[in-house]
């Protein structure tokens, strides 16, 4: 498979792509970052893409699809894993969690209402039962056209009366961004869930009056069309800590806690 590595580049994002190189199951990287970033690739296997920065304020929503969508453009395989830039997985969990996807597999008995996919399961670092259509948005592996189908939600305009957001006043004005373009894949299996993003104060805000019937829609199907991974141990340059378990986990964030081989 390939990996893409979105955002903007870090001290180590370059290394943690060669590292990625050197395992047997990855074909290729491809670094999706910004026409601003001073960032070169002397590996054959690392391919660095860029591109413009998109309309941004005041999030990072758009910069999260546009890099992952100009960077998967590149990708030859049948699978894809997406990461951001300033986290590396070490070794040892990249070659635990290949082992984990090869034991589960991705087999998804929901289609899309339009009976066109998807091919298979999506795997993420981690899902809430506390938040509607969130799945954590650290990491993705899946089939590729699935990933595309899951970052293929509206970009976020000037005047849009929607605001993702990581920026806080969740109770009464703003959606966490995983919500967003979780909520957007939730409908091609429900609907009913574009009704709940376009009237999102009355379902998708944590204060929201009809909150719990999002909640509950989202908890319904989220286990069919999405597979958690078991806990990895992964490096997160931004903030100088490891992957922040003791932080989701009381939010209601959940792993596969299972015994597996």
């Amino acid at each position: 498979m390939d990996v893409v590595i979105q955002g903007k580049i870090f001290p180590g994002t370059y290394d943690t792509a060669k590292c990625y190189t050197t395992l047997d199951f990855i074909d290729n990287v491809i670094i999706s970052t910004w026409d601003d970033e001073t960032i070169e690739s002397e590996h054959d296997n690392i391919k660095i893409v860029k591109s413009p920065v998109p309309y941004t304020p005041p999030m990072n929503l758009n910069l999260q699809i546009v890099s992952f969508n100009e960077g998967v453009k590149h990708v030859t395989s049948d699978f894809t894993m997406k990461f951001r830039s300033d986290q590396t997985v070490t070794k040892s969990s990249m070659k635990m969690l290949k082992r984990f996807v090869d034991k589960k597999g991705f087999k998804c008995d929901l289609k899309y209402t339009d009976g066109t996919g998807p091919k298979g399961k999506i795997y993420a670092i981690g899902l809430y039962k506390t938040f509607a259509y969130h799945p954590q948005d650290h990491i993705f592996w899946g089939y590729t056209e699935d990933l595309k189908s899951l970052y293929s939600c509206p970009l976020f305009e000037e005047g849009s009366s929607i605001t993702p957001t990581w920026a806080g006043d969740f109770d009464t004005k703003n959606i966490r961004i995983p919500c967003y373009f979780g909520a957007h894949y939730f409908a091609k299996f429900n609907p009913e869930v574009y009704n709940h993003i376009d009237n999102f104060k009355d379902y998708l805000l944590d204060n929201s009056p009809k909150r719990d019937i999002a909640i509950e829609t989202s908890v319904e199907i989220q286990d069919e069309i999405f597979q958690v991974f078991p806990r990895l141990k992964m490096w997160w340059e931004k903030y100088n800590t490891g992957y922040m378990y003791d932080l989701y986990e009381p939010q209601g964030e959940y792993y596969c806690d299972e015994e597996w081989e």
